[in-house]
Order: C-alpha cells, then sequence, then structure tokens
C-alpha cells in the first residue's frame, strides 16, 4: 500500500507527519526493528506481533492553536513566523471530531473571542482543545490568556451546547504566559459534569480537562487487553498501576481477576 494521502502535507502547509511519504506497514516494521534492537540484546524475549493503527482517523483528541480575526478564525497550527494554518479538514481525525470545527469557528465570531496573535502577542483565545469519546460525546477547553472572555463563555454556554449536541464537558483553561505552552494551571469547569465517560472494552473510564488518555482509543484498547492477558498468566497478588492517568491498566487487571 502507498502513502496516506494529505492535501496540506502536499501544498507544504504542515509537514507535522514527518514520516508520511513512508508507507505505514514499512513505518511498523521499522519501528519494531528498533525497539528488537534495544531490547534483544538484554534477553530475547518472545515477541508478539505489533498491534496496527487505523491509518486515518485514528486521534481522539484535536488541540488546534487559534489564530486569525474574530470575523475570519483559523483552527490548526502557527507556521514559523507565527501565521496561522487551517488544519479542519484533517484527516487523523474521525468524521465526528471533524463535522464539529465548523461549529466551533462560527461560536468564536458569535462570542466575540478574540484569537491570540502570537507575532503581536495580543488576544485571548489561544487554544481549543476538543476530545470525543467512543460514543461520540465531547470534552471542549478553551485555553485563555486571562479570565477575560470567561463571563462571556459563561453567558453563552446554552448556545455552545445546542451547536455541539455531542458536547458534555466544557472548561476554560488560563495560560497567562507568552511561551509554546499548551495549558495553564488553572482551570475553571463550566458544565455541571466535569468529566467525559471513555467506554473502553466495556469499561467507563472518566477522563477529567487535565487528565492523560492515549489519543488513539483502539489502540489503548489494545493495550489493556494484552496487559490484561499477562496479568492472568502470571497471577500476581498485586498489581501496581504507576503514573495510571485514567486507570485503565489497574481497572482492566481489577475487572480481569478471577475474584473480580
Amino acid at each position: 500500500l502507498g502513502r496516506v494521502e494529505c492535501g496540506y502535507y502536499d501544498r507544504g502547509e504542515c509537514r507535522s507527519c514527518t514520516v508520511i511519504e513512508v508507507p505505514y506497514a514499512r513505518q511498523l516494521a521499522r519501528k519494531q526493528e528498533l525497539v528488537r534492537e534495544l531490547v534483544d540484546a538484554h534477553g530475547a524475549p518472545r515477541w508478539l506481533e505489533p498491534v496496527a493503527s487505523a491509518e486515518r482517523g485514528f486521534r481522539n483528541k484535536a488541540k488546534m492553536v487559534v489564530s486569525g480575526t474574530v470575523e475570519r478564525p483559523l483552527l490548526g497550527i502557527l507556521d514559523r513566523d507565527g501565521h496561522g494554518i487551517d488544519l479542519t479538514g484533517c484527516g487523523l481525525y474521525p468524521p465526528q471530531l471533524l463535522a464539529a470545527m465548523p461549529a466551533l469557528r462560527r461560536i468564536i465570531g458569535e462570542f466575540g473571542l478574540t484569537p491570540y496573535d502570537v507575532p503581536a502577542r495580543r488576544g485571548e483565545l489561544k487554544h481549543l482543545l476538543l476530545t470525543i469519546s467512543p460514543d461520540g460525546e465531547l470534552l471542549l477547553r478553551f485555553v485563555l490568556r486571562s479570565a477575560k472572555l470567561l463571563g462571556r463563555i459563561r453567558e453563552h454556554l446554552g448556545l455552545l451546547l445546542q451547536a455541539l449536541p455531542g458536547l458534555r464537558v466544557v472548561t476554560a483553561n488560563l495560560q497567562p504566559e507568552h511561551q509554546a505552552v499548551l495549558e495553564g494551571p488553572v482551570e475553571h469547569v463550566l458544565t455541571d459534569g466535569d468529566s467525559l465517560s471513555m467506554p473502553i472494552n466495556g469499561i467507563p473510564l472518566r477522563l477529567r480537562p487535565r487528565s492523560f488518555f492515549q489519543t488513539n482509543t483502539e489502540v489503548a484498547a489494545a493495550l489493556y487487553r494484552q496487559a490484561v492477558e499477562w496479568a492472568r498468566e502470571l497471577e500476581p497478588a498485586e498489581v501496581v498501576d504507576l503514573y495510571c492517568g485514567v486507570g485503565g491498566f489497574a481497572l482492566w487487571s481489577a475487572a480481569g481477576s478471577d475474584d473480580g
């Protein structure tokens, strides 16, 4: 099979996917080779087949830099000069997530959310962070320079929920520094709910705004299944899930144990 087609890459607008010209099967084989080179020298374990991902539409989270103007906002990335490149048709995102992008652009204009201009160091709205669950529910985070627009977003929250029917959690994160930092330490939850349900293999994980979660839901599910299989083979008395994020490995290990 050939490489994934991407108009943004072909036009030179986005080169974030640095190995896109390499067919995916070859990428996967090369990664396997690199891991073997590191590990085989320490014992040559039994190798399983790598878990392949879908090549398109696999990311459950979009991290969109907001640029442009209130009248014509751009959602995507910045070029080297700090000017915006719109990526609202990026093939990494599933169709349901892409379908939310026009509504988000419209909301920026209707609510008067001034995009942050990096070269000029003015404006308020820096990023939109949108996460989708396997059930199609959404978590939306506004990353703002200050609390200046907080009241305006709260005031129009009902319109926002109408524009995005699957929206369950809305927050505003404050990131005041002029730095290439995605988010700041302060988070304001604007909806009654503060976590997104992420059902994986029948277990509903709860994803809070600042929680870590794998951006590839299907690969995360495969990781959990494999971990449980190993745990059953070893029959450990205890399992410790370090740096656990939403606790997927621990919850799945508990569910897969003989005593439940």
